[in-house]
């Protein structure tokens, strides 16, 4: 039996040994893969830190302590938001660590930008996950590192590049349009160049037979007939007048000459227009719509250069409504919503124009009317009126099978007067200033003090303000002040008696407004006021 219990003893030895062989060569294929694993950890440039489930330090790779320039001693054990003077305390990256053991979660790249002690700003992207450890059954946190500073740069380098390319590009395509128009304006000068000594000879041709028969219409005016006679007589006239004026408008393509700019109604133009062409017959059979503005301001102008530019316009406009059984032409006049234009309209119930051929319409010699109706060459003069003669513009609205805008801006005439506001709660000062100023033709305003200019302000608008300086309820620096704020070009002078007090000269200089002292000498005044209002 002893011999028996030996051989079992002997056989479990010899299995032991068996295992303890086996167990020898898993531990070093354990730790073969231990190494391999510490290796590539060593070895990869991303860094990488493993944290407890406290968000303590266990360990960090090679990559961590050379990119952060900090030593394993420094940081093991460390909570991670204690690192690197705190820089890593941020509440959102807290929230996501926190969640990844006990929700069993990852993140994928958080963007980190700092400035981290040791190496300075860096933008940093994160990435985090759960790893086991089956030996102790603990949990921990790998969190991966990527400096990505460098790629962040030149991507924000190329994005620039990218953004010159494309300005440069765009640059390049406007160069190129204003090059084209530069060129089309030189086709379009040349050819009114040579209508232009087409329309001197013609003019010439013509100018003795118009002589005649303007004449003759003057002198039927004066004979003893009906009224009805005579103002068919002056119709002719008029119209004989205006056949002068068109051929001199297409001699002047070649030479300009200068418009006679006056004071223009253009109410009172497109009612002449209309009355014109009712007589003639033109529009004799078409409903006429008209939505004039009353009280419209008056443009600067040349008179008979606008009824022409009309006449062109409600001519066309009865040409494209020739073959419609809808013929209804619409003027109106308004005031533009900015107040610097008025605006005319000439609108058809026509056929309208193709999308792609009004550009082609302001070209010489292009019509889109049938033949014998059109030379292509009224638009043309029409364009040169109002857009080089009288710095207006034109705008097309059209549609196909319904009709045709034309809208005319005019700038409104400016006022001659500039306007002065005289503050002074002293009723005389201010009666002697409004009289001087009112000789020297400036519209005059007055306001006793400084509040009560500021309410006066923006309805009058005024080109310069001279004000006192010593005044009740708000003074001359205060009223400097608040209309400065307002506009910051407004033109002001104070003026003051009290030049013998220190701290009211000394105030005055540092406000850098021009000023003058009371009693004044109005030679100097008017110098100052004057050279300003020249600016």
């Amino acid at each position: 039996q002893l011999i028996s219990e030996l051989k079992k003893l002997r056989k479990q030895i010899t299995e032991m040994e068996k295992t303890k062989t086996k167990l020898n060569k898993a531990n070093i294929v354990v730790q073969e893969a231990l190494e391999y694993a510490e290796s590539i950890v060593e070895t990869v440039r991303e860094s990488l830190i493993v944290i407890d489930a406290d968000l303590r330090v266990i360990s960090a790779n090679r990559s961590f302590y050379k990119t952060f320039k900090v030593t394993q001693e420094e940081i093991k054990g460390q909570l991670l938001y204690e690192l690197s003077n705190r820089q890593w305390d941020i509440p959102k990256l807290r929230e996501l660590l926190e969640d990844i053991l006990p929700k069993n979660t990852m993140f994928a790249d958080f963007e980190v930008e700092q400035d981290f002690k040791n190496i300075g700003q860096r933008t940093m992207l994160l990435n985090a996950r759960r790893i086991y450890r089956e030996a102790n059954k603990k949990q921990m946190i790998l969190l991966a590192i990527e400096d990505i500073t460098d790629r962040k740069r030149i991507e924000e380098k190329a994005r620039k590049i990218h953004q010159e390319l494309v300005e440069a590009h765009e640059n390049l395509q406007k160069a190129y349009k204003e090059e084209k128009n530069l060129r089309d304006k030189l086709i379009q000068s040349e050819k009114l160049a040579s209508l232009g000594l087409m329309g001197a000879k013609i003019a010439h041709e013509i100018n003795n037979p118009l002589s005649v028969i303007s004449g003759r219409a003057q002198m039927g005016m004066d004979m003893d007939t009906s009224e009805k006679v005579k103002k068919t007589f002056n119709i002719i006239f008029k119209e004989a007048k205006r056949i002068g004026n068109i051929s001199s408008t297409y001699r002047n393509l070649s030479r300009p000459t200068p418009p006679k700019m006056e004071n223009v109604n253009m109410n009172e133009i497109l009612e002449e227009c209309v009355e014109n062409l009712e007589t003639t017959g033109v529009i004799k059979h078409y409903e006429v719509k008209k939505y004039l503005q009353p009280n419209l301001p008056e443009v600067t102008g040349d008179r008979e250069r606008l009824i022409q530019v009309f006449n062109n316009l409600i001519v066309n406009a009865s040409h494209a409504m020739i073959d419609k059984e809808v013929k209804i032409l619409t003027l109106e006049s308004s005031v533009s919503k900015d107040s610097k234009f008025v605006e005319v309209s000439v609108k058809d119930t026509g056929c309208g124009i193709k999308k792609e051929k009004i550009e082609k319409i302001f070209e010489i010699y292009y019509t889109t009317k049938p033949d014998g109706l059109g030379t292509g060459l009224g638009l043309v003069v029409v364009k040169d009126i109002i857009e080089k003669q009288h710095k207006g513009r034109i705008l097309v609205e059209s549609e196909v099978n319904k009709g045709t805008t034309f809208t005319i801006k005019l700038p409104i005439k400016r006022k001659a007067k500039s306007k002065i506001l005289i503050v002074d709660d002293d009723a005389y000062i201010r009666e002697l200033f409004t009289d001087y100023f009112e000789r020297k033709g400036l519209d005059v305003f007055e306001a006793q003090n400084g509040k009560e200019a500021l309410q006066y302000y923006e309805s009058i608008q005024p080109d310069i303000i001279l004000s006192d300086v010593q005044m009740p309820v708000m003074d001359g620096f205060e009223l400097a002040e608040k209309v400065r704020a307002k506009n910051p070009e407004q033109k002001i002078f104070l003026m003051t008696g009290l030049y013998f007090e220190h701290d009211i000269m000394k105030k005055l200089e540092k406000s850098n407004i021009k000023h003058f002292t009371n009693p004044p000498d109005f030679s100097v005044v008017w110098k100052m006021i004057s050279e300003e209002l020249k600016r």
